[in-house]
């Protein structure tokens, strides 16, 4: 969240609320002549003027003049003008936010650099150029499950819903009225460290097609089942049984990739499961060969679950306990692969099932980006590799 009091002049003076007004000009201006639609607005509000109607040069000129006069006090943009949306991320815990952000990277195999961003007093909102295959993609209105942190259910400051905007995004000024007592108020500004959309030109924003927001959608609930959240209707949002499978299928799988890692290395040499983690452990394997596909599809709790088993990390989320509890019973000090044929046989099947549509998504992201699709696979070495144990039972 960015103040009316952390924002600075070029030469380090504090803007204050009069600069505020040349500020915003200044801003429009560079972004009407980047290609932009800016419409002026009082905070949120685009109601100075029409503004599904006019051409850009007019609403360009308007936005002027009302800035000139202090009628406006934000800018909009009119994303249709250049195909774009954005995702509003209209998230009151910033844990979600953050950890939304980090996935979302991972799921587009896109870096920080190239994600625009806008924030006001909560969340966040990404910038992308909506690619239509057909020209007939309906884009959804929302995303994933509207939760409410725990025991807050209806109450708007409590709320999380993942929306898509199409028409108009606030992206600049005040987000509403300055207060009287301190001078100070919420104004627009980059997420974090996030590029800021005021910065760039609609052909800078990465391209999102419908198939990649309905992948979203999917991380969207896979992040609100690890929460702690609750619905409209008062039901937990918690891991289904099928979920509690693919977190077991997936630390059995990383537990038998350490165990043939390291038989390979001594001739196919039967190991015990404690060499085989204090192996995995030393080269990181975990690290290299999971972790990036678990984050991809949005599985923290699953990483937390391999890390207790498999490094030794304490276990924070109650929701695990009774998957550590069977699987510590199963994978003793002493025992060994063949102990566990058709335990990582059923992982094997769970895990491919599980993981077919990110392995689809990871394809089309291979041709979007016009590379060659090994680069990009290499995120889900597991979906080719790991299953070496099985093989040679």
């Amino acid at each position: 969240m960015t103040l009316l009091s952390d924002l600075r002049a070029p030469n380090g003076a504090p803007v204050g609320l009069g600069g505020v007004f040349d500020l915003l000009r200044g801003i429009e201006d560079a972004m009407f002549h980047r290609g932009w639609t800016v419409i002026g607005s009082v905070f949120k509000a685009s109601k100075l003027h029409p503004w599904k109607a006019p051409v850009r040069e007019q609403l360009h000129q308007w936005a002027q003049a009302d800035l000139i006069s202090h009628r406006a006090t934000a800018l909009n943009l009119r994303l249709a003008d250049n195909g774009v949306i954005a995702l509003d991320c209209d998230f009151n815990d910033c844990v979600l936010m953050s950890r939304f952000m980090r996935a979302l990277q991972l799921r587009l195999g896109l870096q920080k650099e190239q994600l625009f961003t806008c924030a006001g007093k909560k969340g966040g909102k990404i910038f992308f150029r909506f690619q239509s295959f057909d020209g007939y993609d309906q884009l959804p209105r929302t995303l994933g499950p509207t939760v409410y942190l725990k025991g807050h259910v209806g109450e708007g400051s409590f709320k999380q819903e993942l929306e898509v905007k199409s028409d108009l995004s606030t992206i600049a000024g005040l987000y509403g009225p300055v207060d009287p007592v301190t001078g100070d108020g919420i104004v627009y500004g980059p997420y974090a460290d996030y590029p800021y959309i005021v910065d760039a030109s609609p052909a800078d924003l990465p391209t999102i097609t419908s198939i990649e927001l309905q992948g979203l959608g999917e991380l969207m609930l896979n992040l609100v089942k690890q929460g702690g959240y609750e619905t409209a209707e008062h039901q937990m949002m918690e891991p289904s049984v099928l979920d509690h499978e693919f977190m077991r299928a997936c630390a059995v799988l990383c537990i038998g990739l350490s165990y043939y890692a390291l038989q390979e290395r001594t001739d196919f040499g039967l190991v015990t499961f404690a060499e085989a983690k204090d192996y995995a452990q030393s080269v990181g394997l975990y690290q290299r060969e999971f972790l990036p596909l678990l984050r991809f599809i949005g599985q923290d709790l699953t990483c937390e679950l391999i890390e207790h088993l498999l490094l030794d990390n304490a276990l924070f989320s109650p929701l695990l306990e009774d998957d550590a509890q069977m699987l510590r019973s199963i994978f003793t000090d002493k025992s060994i692969i063949t102990d566990h044929a058709n335990l990582l046989s059923n992982a094997q099947s769970v895990f491919l099932n599980s993981t077919a549509f990110h392995y689809q998504l990871l394809l089309i992201q291979s041709a979007k980006h016009g590379i060659p699709a090994l680069p990009i696979l290499e995120l889900s070495q597991t979906l080719r590799t790991l299953l070496w144990g099985p093989i040679y039972l």
